[in-house]
């Protein structure tokens, strides 16, 4: 049987990483990092640096040439999947939406608890411009989003991420389209989480 993750927050850890993309120098190389469970970390370099690597492989997105990852003291390698999908979150700076109404792009069919669905979008502060949506939550927002700004867009994959109450977040550039003052009440309600 697959390991099982501990309950809460996830302390993140990788030993010894080594990764690099074909035909390029590698990204990380003997890579070394331990992050508590329950922290906030920004991860910061140079475009090309290896943080959004970084952040797919904790999400199992991308592998390791060599060296081990592990969540809450768990290899990341024996998870299920299932497990994996339910404990760890990555919101992209380029989200992909589906062609449905706002809510169900939250949703994506899980049945999510009302009160969860209702939490995550106040924190990212989806309910700020769903009303003047021409049918609100229930507003087909076209292939990709395209009827939303990228602002939006962004928002609503940071709710849909948010309302699985993941034990690990992740954020690659998420909010970057947001403006300053929305993006500030966003992040304040992250760190309240």
């Amino acid at each position: 049987a697959a390991p099982v993750l501990p309950s809460g927050p996830l302390a993140v850890r990788f030993h010894d990483v080594t990764f690099g993309y074909e035909g390029a120098r590698d990204v990380l190389d003997h890579f070394d990092v331990t992050i508590p469970a329950g922290r906030i970390v920004a991860v910061v370099g140079a475009t090309g640096s290896g943080k959004s690597t970084f952040m797919a492989m904790l999400d199992r997105l991308i592998l390791p040439d060599d060296g081990t990852i592990s969540l809450g003291g768990v290899e990341l390698n024996a998870l299920a999947d299932a497990q994996l999908r339910r404990s760890v979150a990555l919101v992209f700076q380029e989200p992909f939406l589906f062609a449905g109404s706002v809510l169900d792009n939250i949703d994506l069919g899980a049945g999510l608890d009302h009160d969860a669905i209702a939490r995550a979008t106040a924190i990212a502060q989806v309910d700020e411009f769903v009303d003047d949506l021409p049918h609100g939550w229930a507003t087909v927002i076209g292939e990709r989003g395209v009827t939303l700004s990228g602002g939006q867009r962004q928002r609503v994959a940071l709710a849909r991420a948010l309302a699985r109450e993941p034990q690990l977040l992740m954020l690659d550039d998420a909010t970057s389209n947001v403006d300053p003052t929305t993006e500030a009440r966003s992040l304040t309600g992250l760190a309240r989480v």
